[in-house]
């Protein structure tokens, strides 16, 4: 139990700070070239990671205790891609990544905390951007289902694909198709969208690419 906590911790620590590398280097190009207008912005995000990754520590000490869905706010989950897309921005150009948005208007909002929402979104991300060695297409789309009251978020890449018998245990505790990889993103990611009663899907055609799909209940009030 000991080693599989220390593992998920450095995996969940790994996501703010590859994002602060991001940044920084965002930050160093607009140095390079003369423009200051997005350096604040570069450098807010980047401290804006660093304090999630404190709070990431921070949440030790409640590790025996799930984050209970009234501890979150209600988010825009659109705001939240477009965050994730500038902190990845580096890895997409630099893998001649097109980014497509398919953003519906007037998205309602979830009640989930932001950051641990954002997490997962950029694990998709990511996954979506090292399947695409060669380039290729990431999309993100957004709608809502009125008849199931969700908030739904697709990821959609044009890479490989996962072959079917792959699929079963794409969410299982430390199973990985990458040799660097710690097992752990998926399962991770499942575990905070369950928490806030929402689940996530998969569909994949090897060769073609793969869409991984997150609905979130809006559990209005009032």
């Amino acid at each position: 139990m000991t080693g599989r906590l220390a593992a998920s911790l450095a995996h969940e620590i790994n996501n703010p700070l590859q994002s602060v590398i991001g940044c920084l280097g965002l930050a160093e190009e607009s140095l390079a070239e003369g423009d200051d207008e997005d350096l604040d912005e570069y450098i807010g995000m980047g401290l804006e990671e660093l304090r999630r990754a404190a709070r990431i520590v921070s949440r030790l000490r409640d590790v025996s205790r799930p984050v209970a869905s009234d501890d979150g706010s209600p988010t825009d989950v659109n705001g939240l891609v477009e965050r994730v897309l500038t902190l990845t921005r580096s890895q997409v150009k630099d893998g001649e990544i097109e980014v497509v948005r398919r953003m519906a208007d007037e998205l309602p909002k979830p009640n989930v905390v932001a950051d641990r929402m954002q997490q997962v979104v950029l694990n998709l991300v990511l996954n979506a951007v090292e399947a695409m060695s060669q380039g290729g297409t990431l999309e993100l789309a957004t709608w809502y289902e009125e008849g199931r009251d969700v908030v739904c978020l697709a990821v959609s890449d044009s890479g490989v694909g996962i072959s079917p018998d792959l699929r079963p245990h794409l969410f299982d505790p430390f199973f990985s198709t990458k040799e660097e990889g710690t097992g752990l993103g998926l399962f991770v990611s499942q575990n905070i969208v369950q928490e806030y009663g929402g689940w996530m899907e998969v569909e994949s055609q090897v060769g073609e690419g793969s869409t991984f799909t997150i609905r979130l209940p809006v559990r209005r009030q009032g």
